[in-house]
């Protein structure tokens, strides 16, 4: 195994995220285990596609069993859960998909079919064509708000639901003019529109870590987070998840992972989640972040290995 890069969120990130792995191009749905000619954007050697939804969708797994399907956040990719692949894949079969326009993708920002929605809708057709039945879901962040929506709208999907540290923004009451997240939105759109990228990804790793933080990164890190960055651009307009309703419709067992160390808004999140479904089990990670999976990586697996195995 290759060694972990460095930290990114707060967190060690993956040795993967490096771009100097060979590529191919994506043409058609499969394994890519050679060049094929018909390019809509390359896919590294070993990562796999389906297509859902009109969309070629990257995923990589590894392991036999039971299917848990791990979804990324914003700024991240199949790559982010290469701890996950690594660790739990004794036990199960680990499947990370990379959503909608996040890398292997270089998107541009443009268009309007980024949203939690969609994204949810993309998920529920790969779980389909995976062909495997019922799967459980982890999502982290804004997955955990793609992963519960698909638990609401397509629940005869999923097995077992894991949200860690979920951005499901709507269980918070709507800013005010007032409120300094929407300065900051639109600081971090006027950022995006100028082509200012790095200094929107500054601007939004200090906000959620600390000032410093992005000048701190290794350079192969920055450039992992530039792959993804136009998916931070819809921060402001990409809001539409589920709600208090639809938390507290879930049928499914449900575990809500929260991190001792991370902000606020997670914890009123989790806080709000938890009110609307008494009976979902909830865990705080002690020393850790907003991305659990890695700031504590042994607890975080623990937990999901638990939940979902028992």
């Amino acid at each position: 195994m290759i060694a972990a890069l460095g930290r990114i969120l707060g967190t060690r990130l993956p040795a993967l995220l490096l771009m100097a792995s060979p590529t191919v191009s994506v043409a058609q749905e499969k394994a890519v285990d050679a060049p094929f000619v018909g390019a809509a954007w390359a896919v590294p050697f070993g990562v796999k596609t389906l297509s859902v939804n009109g969309y070629t969708m990257a995923y990589v797994e590894r392991g036999t069993g039971r299917v848990v399907v791990f979804v990324h956040g914003a700024l991240c990719d199949y790559r982010f859960w290469e701890p996950q692949l690594v660790s739990l894949s004794a036990r199960m079969r680990v499947v990370s998909v990379s959503l909608r326009h996040h890398f292997p993708e270089r998107w541009d920002g443009k268009g309007t079919d980024y949203t939690i929605k969609l994204h949810a809708e993309d998920l529920a057709r790969f779980v389909e064509r995976l062909g495997s039945g019922p799967v459980d879901i982890v999502g982290h962040s804004r997955g955990g708000a793609v992963a519960a929506m698909l638990a609401e709208t397509r629940p005869e999907l999923v097995r077992r639901l894991v949200l860690a540290e979920p951005g499901i923004l709507s269980l918070l009451p709507a800013p005010g003019t007032d409120d300094p997240r929407v300065a900051a939105e639109k600081q971090l759109g006027e950022q995006f529109k100028k082509g200012d990228i790095d200094g929107a990804l500054e601007f939004f790793l200090d906000g959620v870590n600390a000032p410093g933080t992005w000048k701190s990164r290794p350079e192969a890190v920055r450039q992992a987070a530039r792959d993804n960055a136009w998916t931070i651009s819809r921060q402001a307009t990409d809001t539409e998840s589920i709600g208090a309703e639809g938390v507290a419709s879930l049928k499914m067992p449900v575990l809500l992972i929260g991190g001792e160390k991370s902000s606020r808004m997670f914890g009123a999140i989790l806080d709000a989640a938890q009110k609307s479904l008494p009976t979902a089990r909830r865990v705080t990670l002690p020393n850790a972040g907003h991305v659990v999976s890695l700031s504590n990586q042994e607890a975080f697996d623990r937990a999901v290995s638990e939940f979902i195995l028992k």
